[in-house]
C-alpha cells in the first residue's frame, strides 16, 4: 500500500519540485511521476486533500482514468479495472458467435 500524504507534505513536496524538477523530487521523495504531476495540478487549483488515496473528493467525475494512469489509479478503481476486463473476455466469444451468424 501506499504512503499516506498530508496537505502540507504535498504542498512542501510540489514546491521542492518546482525548485528543483520531477527527476530529483521523486528520488528524494519516492512519487510516481503521474502522482507528482497530479499533485502540481491539484496544487494550481487549491484542490490538495488530506485524503488517503491521495486524491480530491469527487475524483472519477471528471475525466476517465486513460490506460496510462495505472499509478494514479486506487486499489479499489484497479480492482474495478480488473473485474470489467474479465467480464469482458467472458462475453466476447459469445459476441463474435453472434457477429458470425448474422
Amino acid at each position: 500500500m501506499g504512503k499516506h500524504w498530508t496537505k502540507n507534505q504535498k504542498t512542501e513536496i510540489v514546491k521542492y519540485y518546482k525548485i528543483n524538477g520531477s527527476k530529483k523530487t521523486i528520488e528524494r521523495y519516492e512519487v510516481s511521476r503521474a502522482t507528482l504531476g497530479r499533485w502540481n495540478t491539484e496544487h494550481k487549483h487549491n484542490a490538495l486533500s488530506d485524503s488517503k488515496s491521495g486524491r480530491t473528493k469527487g475524483h472519477g467525475q471528471g475525466r476517465p482514468i486513460s490506460r496510462h494512469d495505472y499509478d494514479a489509479m486506487t486499489r479499489e478503481q484497479l480492482i474495478e479495472r480488473l473485474k470489467i476486463g474479465d467480464s469482458v473476455k467472458k462475453i466476447l466469444p459469445s459476441l463474435k458467435e453472434k457477429k458470425n451468424l448474422n
